[in-house]
């Protein structure tokens, strides 16, 4: 009767070393032919006739040993690792196997004769993959990890070599999921980081589907203060461009603060939901003018004819001292005003006939500091990108299905 898998392999190991010794009684060569008794309960033992290439259930082996089966078994019993070591020369050795309990991780190490073996990939129980590190975080498939400075320190590279391809490709298929996430535990430290050389090219891109209210193409979060979420540089630190369902190019959930000036080609507005009409939404529009203009506006009384307003620090603080304008308007009756007195400190208000009243004041001025606001400039040009990214369709990604579908259908195509 045929003994099972492991035992059939122990066995055949059995009588090759029974073979090498002295060969074994009865057989001829040493060798077990395929068709014998032996063979049927312990798998054919042959060599290709020069006695250089042995074979395990083939009858012409084609390397020094050539094993044919459904399966090998390779089992140690105590809790040290188990493994196979393939060397190329002293230095140049390698060591593929199980480590020791408890972690039982499938591992690859480099292992020197003479040194120390060192992981350089694992295999967790749970199916993680660690590359340069042996603990794999729970939670990702995949943990890279480099503490060599000496090489950049860089844990992932991706290089392309024509065009149509990508270097790092992330792609998800269900809803709240991520393609690709990248974080960062210590200071100064960069989540995604992403760079280019050339005017229309990109660091780091980001599409989304067509389908659906809302799509990010390039997400960016912190939760400590003086980090960056999203952080970008050259000639656009962050370019968005926004699809054909009315999306928008960005999107922030929360404050957003510009370290520098804010330019649009159209309306600067907010937006609030309709109290009475939940499917309608009220936008009202910046004033726009010449000028960095600040304001001030409030109601006052006259006494005796006269009345002294006094201004808040803070608009003295922001607010050059020429330039000033003031917008008197009379509230119940008609009032001869004239502002007698003004700075960004205080405004002396008078009515011509001594009359005393009820009256607003609107003043404007200009912000300190950008009294020479430039109006008219010299265009400042665009990369080509700027027209190139108009429809995602652009990066001529292949498939059918929208921007992100098409990149879906890249992943995939050598899979």
């Amino acid at each position: 009767m045929k003994q099972g898998i492991g035992k059939v392999q122990v066995s055949t190991i059995v009588v090759i070393m029974l073979m090498l010794v002295g060969g074994i009684i009865g057989m001829s060569g040493g060798l077990i032919q395929p068709g014998t008794a032996l063979a049927d309960n312990f798998g054919s033992l042959t060599d290709n006739g020069t006695a250089a290439y042995m074979g395990i259930g083939i009858a012409v082996p084609q390397r020094p040993l050539h094993l044919v089966g459904n399966a090998c078994l390779f089992e140690r019993t105590d809790n040290d690792s188990a493994g196979f070591i393939i060397k190329r020369t002293a230095a140049n050795r390698w060591v593929f196997g199980v480590d020791e309990l408890p972690q039982s991780q499938f591992v690859i190490k480099t292992y020197p004769e003479g040194q120390p073996a060192t992981a350089r990939m694992v295999i967790d129980t749970s199916g993680r993959v660690g590359i340069g590190t042996t603990s794999p975080y729970k939670g990702y498939k995949l943990s890279v990890a480099n503490d060599n400075a000496t090489d950049g320190a860089s844990a992932i590279v991706g290089l392309t070599l024509g065009g149509n391809t990508a270097g790092v490709g992330g792609a998800n298929n269900g809803a709240h999921t991520v393609g690709y996430l990248g974080g960062q535990s210590g200071g100064s430290g960069i989540g995604a980081y992403g760079e280019n050389t050339n005017m229309g090219s990109w660091g780091v891109l980001g599409g989304y589907e067509t389908g659906g209210t809302y799509g990010i193409g390039a997400y960016g979060s912190n939760t400590n203060y003086s980090t960056q979420g999203c952080l970008g540089a050259r000639w656009a630190g962050v370019h968005g461009n926004s699809g054909a369902l009315g999306t928008y190019a960005g999107y922030f959930n929360g404050p957003v603060y510009i370290n520098g000036s804010y330019t649009a080609t159209g309306t600067k507005s907010f937006v609030m939901p309709d109290p009475v009409d939940p499917a309608k939404e009220i936008y009202y529009v910046t004033m726009e003018g010449p000028e960095a203009g600040t304001f001030l506006r409030g109601s006052a009384v006259l006494k005796n004819g006269e009345a002294v307003i006094d201004l808040p620090d803070h608009f003295a603080k922001t607010t050059a001292d020429g330039g000033l304008t003031i917008q008197l308007t009379p509230s119940g009756k008609w009032l001869q005003l004239y502002t007698a007195e003004r700075s960004t400190a205080r405004l002396v208000i008078r009515e011509a006939s001594g009359q005393d009243g009820e009256f607003d004041y609107l003043v404007n001025g200009v912000r300190k500091g950008y009294e020479d606001f430039q109006v008219i400039r010299d265009r400042i040009p665009q990369p080509a990108m700027q027209s190139s990214i108009q429809s995602p369709g652009g990066m001529g990604f292949p498939g059918g299905a929208g921007f992100m579908g098409g990149i879906g259908d890249f992943l995939q195509k050598d899979k």
